[in-house]
């Protein structure tokens, strides 16, 4: 076997680069499904914890009330480990140290002993802490630890402020804590007082750990009782009937389009295996097809056809073991560049994309099967030849021709359309991001900088508090050099507005949630829409001296005006925000342009906007934005003027609207270039498999061509033969791919529909380019018989 691999070099190379191709790409794609989704989380028995969503008709949520937590806690009973945590942000500072941004959790006492890990160094707080009135107490991370502090051995009781708040740090949690998926780049935890009287106000994360009896549904059938209850008990404070699901916090934490994707280019390199695999079927159905009549001759003497399919066996499965071995190596190459291109979002750390023994076992069993199941059915095809039919032939390759011919033609069609689909896929991809990421964004964003700005409830305890706040940093921030406005909100379009509620206009009956429009809402400042660069198109825009006091007004974009109000002018009509079921009224004033946001990546349409004003409704976590005319030369002279102005604030985040777009589209970036990759590797794979067939075909009826030639016909007849019995197998494979290419668009505009619009022409240019090269592979080896002198061939024969 080994001699008759050596004796084809040509072969042997060929299929053990598809397989290696074919095999390392999906073992690759493997390992990102495995990191992104299916990797346990690193605390002990994490197939337990499970992370708790409220379920309505319209949306989900994972925010609960503290009632909401205690009544759940309570029902579910002490057999059942629940914790309640709140993400939060604050300038962090100490004696030896300046002022540090950092992201820390509040959490319940009960959240160490739900995850299952000691500290490394110290104690966690408990629920006596909470109980003695001790507030004051810090778990750090060991990142922190390490970064800030040194590693210092003796950190134990140092103090630090958090806003000014002075705390005490009682632990350090070892590097397993730092889970992205969960904190993200959380360096602190702090104890969080939950009481029994506070009111229905979500903004809690709950995690439990579900006793080893009971299973996330029997968890959820428990929950859903309650669930009854409460609805039952506080009508007004449910707008809709709802339910708990009790989801592993692996799954629960991957965003829903990471995971689709990943499965979807997980799907379409196994489109490249599949062509490596048709690759190699063919090349063996090639090499088999010379031995038929040595096959008829043994089956005469009496060997058995089983005998004969092992012998086939032997080469593809040998093939395959080294393309699985050799895959490993590809793969490993393939996941070190992705993993440093891939980033994970909260996370400064890279993917960890490891070949673990499950992903080495998988390689290994894609080899076997390729090697088995594309190594049988030549086997199978060649050996089913009649002895005596093959005996009486003076063509070896004459008997089972029929079989042999009818399989390969399968194998090149789907071939092209296997390569057809991931290079029209590709494509329309990559047009998409192109066109989403040159597309008019709807606001000047040349000139702006922005920038997270925590707002410390110790310092600014009240709504009038902070909007002082707003109104000195609008009015002081201008007066730096090149500095023409400031302004704070919610977000920007960059980031993508994430604050959905419903919305109502007068003609619509706030009783019936059907009749109700989801719509982004962005909470502003005054001067907002002059900062960012929003055009109005009607109306106003806030006054500069609006109050609390004064009645709600509202803005709204062009394309909530048009669907609400198509004849009608919006300006003076009424539009009302539902909250617990309630319709909370406001006057529209002004209609400003549609933006172009990053959230618009997975809606259909352009979303619909509500801007509120701050005088209204104030965060403690807002944006901090400036128009200056050199942007990136202002950071640190907005920093200085910061420090003057509110000392007890630090920002964080500070970027250009161009470097936030960038970071939030660079995964898709990367994804595009990866499935770009996948479509280059099946044409080229395809290209080398019609090459492979055509030569063989070719070689099998030179005799044929000999003698066309030698009774007059001409070299362009010849090539017009060859060209015109490729183009059946060739249009077959595109028929076969364009169904597939467009079945492949429709799912990525599923998937991103403002990002993957339906393509024709793209689909058919690549189709055209596809059959070119598809030609020009049957062409190569047509040229080279046209060229032989047919006297040679006769004097041979």
């Amino acid at each position: 076997m080994l001699n008759r691999l050596l004796s084809a070099p040509g072969f042997a190379a060929t299929a053990l680069l598809s397989l290696l191709l074919g095999i390392g790409v999906n073992v690759s794609m493997l390992s990102i499904i495995d990191a992104l989704i299916y990797r346990e989380a690193p605390f002990p028995h994490a197939e337990q914890l499970v992370l708790l969503t409220r379920v309505t008709p319209q949306y989900s949520t994972p925010e609960f009330a503290a009632i909401e937590f205690n009544e759940i806690r309570d029902h579910l009973g002490p057999g059942t480990s629940i914790t309640a945590f709140s993400r939060h942000q604050a300038a962090m500072s100490d004696t030896d140290r300046p002022p540090e941004h950092i992201d820390f959790v509040s959490s319940s006492p009960e959240l160490f002993s739900t995850l299952g890990l000691s500290p490394q160094i110290g104690r966690t707080f408990t629920a006596e802490d909470i109980a003695n009135g001790r507030h004051n107490l810090a778990v750090i991370s060991h990142s922190c630890w390490q970064s800030r502090f040194g590693g210092d051995p003796n950190i134990i009781g140092h103090a630090v402020r958090l806003d000014g708040e002075a705390l005490t740090i009682i632990g350090v949690m070892p590097v397993e804590f730092e889970w992205a998926k969960l904190w993200g780049f959380t360096q602190l935890w702090r104890p969080l007082a939950i009481s029994h009287s506070a009111g229905i106000i979500r903004h809690y994360t709950l995690i439990a750990r579900r006793p080893t009896h009971m299973s996330a549904a029997g968890m959820e059938t428990a929950l859903n009782t309650l669930a009854a209850h409460q609805q039952a008990n506080r009508p007004t404070h449910y707008e809709t009937p709802f339910r708990y699901r009790a989801e592993s916090i692996q799954l629960a934490l991957t965003h829903r389009l990471t995971g689709q994707f990943a499965w979807l280019l997980t799907a379409l390199a196994g489109f490249v295996l599949l062509i490596a695999c048709a690759n190699l079927a063919n090349l063996q159905l090639a090499r088999s097809s010379e031995r038929t009549k040595e096959f008829a001759i043994r089956l005469a003497l009496g060997c058995s056809r089983g005998q004969l399919l092992r012998e086939q066996l032997r080469e593809p499965l040998f093939l395959a073991a080294i393309g699985g071995a050799f895959g490993l190596l590809i793969a490993s190459g393939f996941n070190q560049l992705i993993a440093t291109h891939l980033r994970v979002r909260g996370s400064a750390k890279p993917l960890d994309l490891e070949l673990d023994p499950p992903l080495i076992l998988t390689a290994l069993l894609l080899a076997l099967i390729s090697g088995v199941t594309f190594g049988l059915l030549p086997a199978w095809a060649s050996t089913r030849v009649d002895p005596n039919s093959a005996l009486k032939s003076q063509d070896r390759g004459s008997t089972g021709k029929r079989n042999s011919n009818r399989l390969r033609n399968g194998l090149i069609i789907s071939e092209i359309a296997l390569a057809l689909t991931l290079l029209s896929g590709a494509a329309t991809l990559q047009k998409g991001f192109t066109g989403f990421s040159s597309q008019p964004p709807g606001w000047d964003s040349d000139q702006v900088i922005s920038a997270n700005l925590p707002i410390s409830s110790n310092h600014y305890p009240t709504s009038q508090a902070r909007n002082q706040l707003f109104e000195l940093l609008e009015r002081e921030l201008p007066q730096l050099p090149g500095v023409s406005a400031a302004a704070v909100s919610t977000s920007l379009p960059t980031l993508g507005y994430t604050n959905t509620q419903a919305v109502i206009s007068d003609e619509q009956d706030p009783l019936e949630p059907a009749t109700h429009l989801d719509a982004f809402h962005v909470i502003v400042s005054p001067r907002y829409f002059a900062t960012v660069g929003i055009p109005l198109h009607q109306g106003r825009t806030f006054p500069s001296d609006i109050s609390s006091t004064d009645p709600p007004v509202v803005v709204i974009n062009r394309s909530l005006a048009r669907h609400l109000w198509p004849n009608e002018n919006p300006i003076g009509q009424r539009l009302a925000t539902m909250r617990k079921g309630q319709p909370h009224w406001a006057e529209v004033i002004g209609v400003v342009d549609n933006v172009t946001t990053v959230a618009a990546l997975t809606q259909p349409t352009t979303p619909f906007t509500v801007y509120q004003s701050s005088a209204h409704d104030t965060w403690t976590w807002v944006l901090l934005t400036m128009r200056s005319t050199q942007p990136a030369a202002q950071i640190e002279a907005l920093r200085k003027s910061l420090r003057g102005l509110a000392p007890n604030l630090t920002l964080s985040d500070i970027a250009t609207p161009a470097q936030t777009a960038d970071r939030n589209l660079h995964n898709l970036r990367v994804a595009t270039k990866v499935l770009s990759l996948f479509g280059l590797l099946g044409l080229g794979l395809a290209t080398v498999g019609i090459y492979g067939v055509v030569t063989h075909l070719i070689s099998q009826r030179t005799r044929e061509f000999v003698i066309r030639m030698t009774l007059g016909a001409q070299a362009r007849h010849i090539v017009i033969l060859v060209l015109r019995e490729g183009r059946v197998f060739i249009g077959a494979g595109i028929a076969l791919g364009l169904v597939g290419a467009f079945a492949l668009n429709a799912l990525l505009n599923h998937l991103i529909p403002r990002f993957t619009e339906m393509e024709p022409l793209v689909v058919i240019g690549v189709a055209v380019f596809l059959a070119i090269v598809a030609f020009l592979a049957c062409l190569l080896p047509v040229r080279r018989v046209v060229k032989i002198d047919p006297a040679v061939v006769l004097r041979e024969e």
